[in-house]
């Protein structure tokens, strides 16, 4: 077994930032060991495994369409629309159960211990043994841990890792969140809810920073554009050749249609959503606020000059998003419009405060 594999994260501090597009690049890359997609490991991590047996129980019970990606669909969580794989979308990775258990007790027992870590490491391991992968040729070990909560969760188990984090257009980032949240509500039946994520907005990546996280930040906009030379730069940070692979959007070798809900392809391509286009005045500049500190670093091209410490009260302002649904009222869930309506001015004030937190105020 190789244990000479230095561990990569993938990690975002808030959704749609193109993390699936980035791992569905370095998928197919020999010197990469990765899983497809992105795997559930919350019960792992917050309870005391006292066996093998156990741990494993739990991924499993996490990760109950891991063995046949064609057995997820649009409802399961962290499906990755990985049920769309190939030239005819119709591809599947299918993982053998017995190999697999059989593989990862073998792993673990040679790791000698149950930490937290070995056992996530054992899952990835077992995982390309399964799959027949040459692990003498590997030198990274991918993982994808996803969300912030998690990535910091990672650092702790691997303090020695490294991570990528695409950003993106912060602005573009909250019309996709409510578009892709509106979607999923009609498909599922359920009440539309606002997408709120502004605390994740203001924090972005400071957390990190904060955690001491060793990152390497990476436009998804340059990621799409400029995907040779970007890419270039990540096999840099994390130390492997540069391979024409990693200009290729696949998983598990198949094509990788991406995980937008509502559109499959198989490239990138900067969408021009509808609520950003018909975006008014306040809601671009409640976002500017919200977003200046990675505004001014990383997407100089953006206005930002009319944004000052005069302008925090237009946080107070309800977005045009928060107005439709007020508009669209159904006595059916009254609950929840209460529920929005009570909260609304606390957590205005909240984000106000955190602002002030950031030095916002100082306009550093």
């Amino acid at each position: 077994m190789n244990n000479n594999l230095k561990i990569v994260n993938i990690g975002h501090y808030i959704n749609r930032t193109g993390t699936l597009f980035l791992h569905s690049l370095l998928d197919n890359h020999p010197q990469i060991l990765t899983i497809p997609g992105v795997l559930n490991f919350n019960d792992i991590l917050k309870n005391k495994i006292s066996s093998s047996e156990k741990a494993l129980e739990l991924f499993e019970n996490e990760n109950p369409k891991f063995f046949d990606t064609s057995s997820f669909n649009i409802f399961d969580k962290n499906n990755s629309q990985l049920f769309y794989l190939g030239e005819e979308k119709k591809s599947k990775i299918i993982t053998n159960k017995r190999v697999f258990k059989e593989t990862f007790f073998e792993v673990l027992k040679e790791f000698g211990d149950l930490s937290k870590g070995n056992i996530i490491k054992s899952v990835y391991l077992a995982y390309a043994i399964s799959h027949n992968e040459k692990l003498d040729e590997k030198k990274i070990l991918l993982l994808h841990p996803h969300e912030q909560k998690i990535c910091l969760e990672f650092k702790k188990l691997f303090p020695s890792s490294k991570f990528l984090i695409p950003i993106r257009n912060p602005i573009k980032v909250y019309f996709s969140l409510i578009e892709t949240r509106r979607t999923k509500c009609n498909i599922r039946d359920m009440l539309y809810y606002p997408r709120g994520s502004f605390k994740e907005f203001i924090e972005g990546l400071n957390n990190f920073k904060k955690n001491n996280l060793n990152m390497y930040v990476i436009r998804l906009e340059d990621l799409g554009n400029k995907t040779e030379d970007t890419m270039k730069k990540i096999c840099e940070y994390i130390n492997i050749e540069f391979n024409k692979s990693l200009l290729i959007s696949t998983f598990g070798g198949y094509k990788y249609w991406g995980n937008t809900i509502n559109l499959q392809r198989n490239n990138y391509d900067e969408k021009n959503y509808e609520s950003f286009e018909k975006a008014n005045k306040n809601d671009l500049d409640f976002l500017k606020i919200l977003n200046i500190e990675i505004l001014k670093k990383y997407y100089t091209e953006i206005d930002v000059s009319n944004i000052n410490k005069y302008s925090l009260y237009k946080i107070i302002k309800p977005l045009n998003d928060e107005i439709i649904f007020i508009r669209d009222f159904n006595i059916k869930y009254l609950f929840n419009y209460l529920k929005f309506l009570i909260y609304y001015i606390p957590k205005r004030i909240f984000l106000i405060f955190k602002l002030i937190g950031c030095d916002f105020i100082n306009d550093k």
